[in-house]
């Protein structure tokens, strides 16, 4: 029990306080002793009968009926919904964060490429072993392209005696029936081997089949067509081979040109100009596209080695060209026999082109100069030429033949639209060789 200090005699020492204070501590040590610390020291009492209290099993057991949404955050968010984990378990380990789109395109570069799976390899679903290279493309197209331009193309395109419609209510040889409309038509028409019954027969006149025979085989009712020999009056001509006699025919009101073979004047020896008298020279200027030419023949057959013409008034760029025509049953010149290249009328001087050409004996030619400016040639007077008509009343003898022809196109095939005129012609040199 404790001891408590009271009077003592001679008063309260230190000595009786520490004495006092040393009872007290001897006693507390033994009142704890006694005391029973230890839950399970306890008489009456077996371990856990405070089911209020939680152990290890029965926190996991009430953590299983709960998840983080049962959690209180307070006004941070410090734990995840059910959505949020099923999101975040759909992340791969190592997942970084939001990707910029220039990341994302580096990453794919990375993988890109035949077999990837990525559509960035092809074109409308196919790889590039697919199509052809463009220039081999090129080629390709090149080795099958036609020589044909797109304007002959259109030209083709555009001519309806190559390209026909189909009409089938049309009438013209220049139209078709649809392949239905021709079906339809013979639907209505009997097989070519199909057999008629004489007596079902209507219409057929009142000729029996002997008069019909005898009138088939009358030669003074049925000519033969006979383009090869005929020439009987119980024989025809087809009608392209009457128009092809006609063709070399003239119409009833032509005309005629008188003209006598014009032998050339000899300048010297092997030298022929297109002179036949000794009349003084002169000068003419072209016309372009002009072509005009004076008749020519010679007393011997000989060849020709090389030919000429003198430019005495230039004109810048300017061009000319002689050639040699046929001469038509008419008298006027016909077809093309040959052309010198392109002469240069833009300087002044003698203009020579070289070429062999044989000229027969009695044969009436057409020399004809071809302008493509007006430059200025050394000419013949009119009055030295040979004269192709013969004018009444004292009127100017026509002299030259001209016509009209694009220069730029080379010499006229056929010349061009002949007309006389009184005029100089140029002087041609013709070299024999």
């Amino acid at each position: 029990m404790p001891r408590y200090l009271g009077r003592q005699a001679g008063g309260v020492t230190p000595e009786l306080v520490y004495g006092a204070v040393d009872g007290l501590r001897t006693e507390v040590t033994d009142l704890l002793d006694a005391l029973v610390l230890s839950h399970g020291s306890l008489t009456g009492l077996a371990d856990d009968d405070h089911t209020q209290y939680h152990n290890a099993a029965r926190a996991l057991t009430w953590l299983g009926t709960r998840t983080s949404d049962d959690l209180p955050e307070g006004a941070a968010s410090l734990y995840l919904t059910a959505s949020e984990r099923a999101k975040l378990s759909g992340v791969e380990t190592g997942a970084t964060a939001d990707q910029t789109a220039a990341e994302i395109l580096a990453a794919l570069l990375t993988v890109d490429g035949a077999g990837s799976g990525l559509d960035a390899d092809l074109l409308d679903g196919s790889s590039s072993a697919a199509f052809e290279a463009a220039g081999a493309a090129a080629s390709a197209v090149s080795a099958h392209a036609g020589t044909n331009t797109h304007a002959q193309i259109d030209t083709h395109l555009a001519d309806d005696t190559k390209h026909r419609l189909i009409n089938d209510a049309g009438t013209s040889t220049t139209e078709l029936f649809s392949a239905s409309e021709t079906i339809s038509r013979l639907a209505g028409k009997a097989s070519t081997s199909h057999v008629h019954d004489h007596t079902a027969l209507t219409t057929i006149g009142t000729n029996t089949h002997a008069q019909i025979d005898t009138h088939l085989a009358d030669g003074t009712k049925h000519r033969l067509i006979n383009d090869s020999s005929g020439a009987s009056s119980t024989e025809l001509w087809s009608g392209s081979y009457i128009l092809s006699r006609l063709s070399s025919k003239e119409d009833v009101g032509h005309s005629h040109v008188a003209v006598i073979q014009a032998l050339p004047s000899v300048v010297s020896a092997g030298i022929y100009g297109v002179a036949i008298n000794g009349a003084a020279a002169t000068t003419l200027a072209g016309v372009a596209d002009r072509i005009e030419a004076v008749p020519v023949s010679f007393g011997r057959t000989l060849t020709i080695g090389s030919l000429n013409v003198e430019v005495t008034g230039a004109i810048a760029s300017a061009l000319g060209r002689v050639a040699l025509y046929a001469s038509l049953s008419t008298g006027m010149p016909g077809a093309l026999l040959w052309s010198s290249t392109d002469l240069d009328f833009s300087t002044t001087g003698l203009k020579t082109y070289t070429s062999s050409r044989t000229l027969s004996y009695g044969t009436q030619y057409w020399i004809a100069v071809h302008h493509s400016s007006t430059a200025t040639l050394r000419a013949e007077a009119s009055g030295a030429l040979f004269a192709l008509t013969c004018p009444a009343g004292g009127g100017s003898y026509e002299t030259v033949v001209r016509g009209t022809g694009t220069f730029g196109s080379g010499a006229p095939a056929n010349f061009p639209s002949p007309s006389l005129v009184s005029a100089s012609f140029p002087r041609v040199r013709l070299h024999a060789s």
